[in-house]
This record gives C-alpha cells, structure tokens and sequence, in this order.
C-alpha cells in the first residue's frame, strides 16, 4: 500500500506545471475562432488522475477536444493525444516545459494528404497571461507562424 501512494504521489507531483492551464481565458489573437477581431472564451475543465491529467476545452461554449497529458521520465516533458468531439483521437504530440515556456509539438495531414508539422509556442507571464505563437512546417525545419495572440485568465 505504501508503494501505491507514493507512486500516486509522484505521478501527481509530474502534472504540477500543467495545472497552471485550467480555468476560463480570453483569448485575442489575429486570427480566433469568433472571427477577426473578436476574442475567444476558453475554458478548460481539468481532472488529475493517477496517470492521465486530462483538460476538456470548450472554446465559445463549444467543446471542441479532450486534451490527454501523460507523464515521461523526464519532468519536463509529457505526451499529449487530443480526443475531438466526434470521438477521433488526432495523433501523439509533444509538450516541453522549460520554466514559464511550453512547446507543443504535433503533426497530421492536411486536406490533401501532405503531411504537416506543428508547433506552438506558449509563454507564461505569472500565472494568469500566456503569450502564444503557432507556426506550421511541410519539413519539420522551416517554420511559418500562422497566429500569435494572448491569454488572460478570467477566472
């Protein structure tokens, strides 16, 4: 019994950076989902379990994904597999903390089949503003950026 506590406690203490991500934003950027010029309302609703730490975002009343997180046996890395609504699980992808910057890390295909590399870069100010820019690449080297916006948190 001993053993299974602390390796509860461990694997808790591994999401301890990703907590930080729950609650409701507001989100400005070039290009939203509301339409231009219009902020985004996220909201992330989180649960911690013993190996999964799983956030749902609506974004604009809408749920869009359930984001899995899973620990690795570095403290700062996690692999993260979104679930849509429909049930469609999108691809593994990547996140790096580093302090106060995350990098997420992710491919799929586009609507023609060509395979497309995904990054998105968040910065943390405190603990309720996040700077982020997401770039895209066709060869995993050479990145576009494709929005850049803020986070507040509201709540």
């Amino acid at each position: 019994m001993g053993f299974w506590l602390l390796m509860m406690a461990a694997t808790s203490a591994a999401f301890a950076p990703i907590r930080v991500y729950e609650g409701t934003w507001t989100l400005v950027a070039a290009h939203t989902m509301a339409g231009e010029g219009k902020p985004d309302t996220i909201v992330n609703h989180c649960t911690e379990g013993t190996a999964f730490y799983a956030c749902e975002q609506v974004v604009n009343g809408k749920s869009l994904a359930l984001v899995v997180f899973t620990a690795t046996d570095d403290p700062t890395k996690f692999h993260t597999q979104p679930v849509l609504a429909n049930g469609q699980a999108n691809g593994r992808g990547d996140l790096t903390i580093v302090g106060d910057h995350w990098t997420f890390l992710g491919s799929g295909k586009d609507d023609s089949g060509k395979q497309v590399f995904y990054r998105t870069e968040n910065v943390f100010t405190g603990r309720d503003k996040i700077h982020f820019e997401q770039y895209e690449s066709g060869d995993n080297t050479t990145w576009v950026k494709k929005n850049a916006g803020d986070e507040v948190r509201v709540q």
